[in-house]
């Protein structure tokens, strides 16, 4: 490795801690980490915590064997989300700090998917592409979806880096572990990001077998199975404890509370979804204006310098972001993180056809440079992420999360010792069972915390009144609730009704938004003896 190159790599190292540092801060004083643990990052952290007292007091030995017991909803995710809160001692930003990890990760995989151009032409390229949104929302979400999109794309994007036909046995295998990296990070996608990977493998290899010489054939269906057996490996070993956990959450998501996930909307808006602005913005950002014309241009450039290998490479490569994009707009469920199994491959291919190009013409590394450093002056910003105190609906959540939760922790602690409380949240927003539930285990409580979110029978509430402790209500119209279709909210009213004329129970409105709203916490007398009376806030 020459001086010149050294310097390149330590550079975008520098760059990339600078990039994590200023995204980090901007997390800390007004995003996630200034807020309390909310949806859908909160699940992952209560996952991590539960499994943090096994590795602590049985060591990796038991920490492993926790997987074949309770199945992880993400095992990737579960790793990293364990030893980030045994890095911070449970404080919420452990993990978020470790996503750190997942920034070089990207970075070493885009220089990989870059050929052989020069090292400065990789660094400008590589800044140019942290611009876009997506790698600010690695380090600022907790959850797999937009990791697991980026995985998907660059292991596509790999595929069509090196020839297959040639490529050592020991580097087939590891693009075929990467892989089932990629399918693992998030295996309730799964199946889409099987067809996906699929697609990429079979395009990629079916061009090396169609153009290698005879010799080479053999060689290039030998190197297929390699890596195909390292794909399935670590997936086969996952699904024979957890194939049952995948299956129910498919199940439950696609079909039986389809109607609360699904985009009610026009086939025109439903194929448009991902390709129009806000969505496709808020995670590509200038690589949504560029994409198209970048990959015009690399055709061009192929074509002109009669690189007809590298040109079938880009079509394999267009073809799989096609199939990327269909699967999700196919489905009616739709939020842009699932778009992540499309924005991931659209990003990755970008960044393969701008190293094309870079190859082909042969431009000036400064000038690669300087202009990857300009896009990146232009586009981008630290602040990132889907939650923080801008947005009004979550600074409520946030309010009443830390005006209700500390109270209801407060008298869970005075049950008798050795009882398990039962805590019932009715409604989703603008407090939530998960929030409570992982600032409960913080302190030692390994309480029960149900919802009824998805509840459309009032018998499935009724039962759940007779065995919780502590039920957690809120007023119809209070602010900061969640914008699906969830069937709990035509009972509001019926179970505040219900539950203020139930004997057994003290009722109190906790918390009380702007537009005069409440939360009611309702508490069995007979569970918590000991409790002292809250006075009451005037209605």
């Amino acid at each position: 490795m020459g001086e010149t190159s050294k310097i390149a790599r330590g550079f975008l190292v520098l760059f990339c801690v600078f990039f994590f540092a200023c995204t980090f801060s901007y997390l800390l004083h007004a995003g996630r980490l200034a807020v309390v643990p909310i949806y859908d990052d909160v699940s992952y952290l209560i996952d991590a915590i539960s499994r943090l007292g096994t590795l602590e007091y049985q060591g990796l030995g038991g920490f492993l064997r926790s997987f074949t017991v309770m199945p992880a909803h993400s095992p990737v995710f579960a790793v990293i989300g364990t030893f980030g809160l045994l890095l911070s001692a449970t404080e919420a930003w452990g993990p978020y700090a470790l996503n750190a990890l997942w920034l070089l990760a990207f970075a070493v995989l885009a220089w990989r998917a870059l050929g052989r151009i020069p090292d400065w032409s990789r660094v400008g390229i590589i800044m140019a592409m942290l611009a876009a949104p997506m790698f600010g929302y690695v380090i600022s979400e907790f959850r797999p979806d937009i990791v697991w999109g980026l995985l998907i794309g660059f292991a596509v994007a790999l595929l069509a880096s090196v020839d297959l036909a040639v490529i050592r046995l020991r580097a087939a295998a590891a693009y075929g572990l990467l892989i089932g990296v990629a399918v693992l990070t998030k295996p309730s996608g799964m199946p889409a990001a099987i067809v996906v990977l699929g697609t990429g493998m079979v395009l990629q290899f079916g061009i090396a077998f169609l153009t290698a010489r005879p010799a080479g054939s053999k060689a290039t269906l030998v190197r297929f199975a390699i890596m195909l057996c390292a794909a399935l490996a670590p997936i086969v070993l996952y699904m024979i404890f957890s194939w049952r956990h995948v299956w129910d959450y498919i199940y439950s998501t696609l079909i039986v509370e389809k109607g609360v996930w699904s985009l009610n909307a026009s086939r025109i808006e439903h194929i448009v979804f991902y390709l129009v602005y806000p969505n496709a913005f808020r995670l590509l950002g200038w690589v949504w204006y560029a994409c198209i014309p970048i990959l015009i241009i690399c055709a061009a450039v192929l074509i002109h310098f009669r690189q007809r290998q590298r040109l079938l490479r880009l079509a394999g490569l267009v073809l799989t972001v096609l199939v990327a994009y269909l699967i999700p707009t196919a489905s009616s469920v739709k939020t842009f993180y699932i778009g992540s199994i499309f924005y991931g491959p659209v990003i990755a291919v970008t960044v393969w056809a701008l190293g094309a190009i870079v190859e082909a013409v042969r431009p000036s590394p400064k000038i690669v440079g300087i202009l990857g450093a300009a896009v990146f002056t232009a586009a981008w910003t630290p602040k990132t992420g889907s939650t923080g105190l801008d947005d009004p609906r979550v600074a409520i959540i946030d309010d009443a999360s830390k005006a209700i939760l500390p109270e209801i922790i407060a008298t869970l602690k005075t049950r008798e010792p050795g009882k398990r409380s039962t805590v019932l949240f009715t409604s989703p927003g603008p407090v939530y069972s998960g929030t409570l539930e992982f600032m409960s285990l913080r302190q030692g409580l390994n309480e029960r915390y149900i919802n009824g979110y998805t509840w459309s029978d009032w018998s499935l509430y009724e039962q759940a009144f007779s065995f919780s402790d502590i039920v957690v209500s809120p007023e119809p119209g209070i602010l900061g609730q969640d914008g699906f279709n969830f069937p709990s909210f035509a009972f509001q009213q019926r179970i505040l009704d219900e539950m203020r004329h139930d004997p057994a129970f003290d009722a109190r409105r906790a918390y009380i938004d702007p537009n005069g709203k409440a939360i009611w916490i309702f508490t069995r007398k007979a569970s918590f003896p000991m409790k002292k009376p809250v006075e009451k806030p005037a209605s």
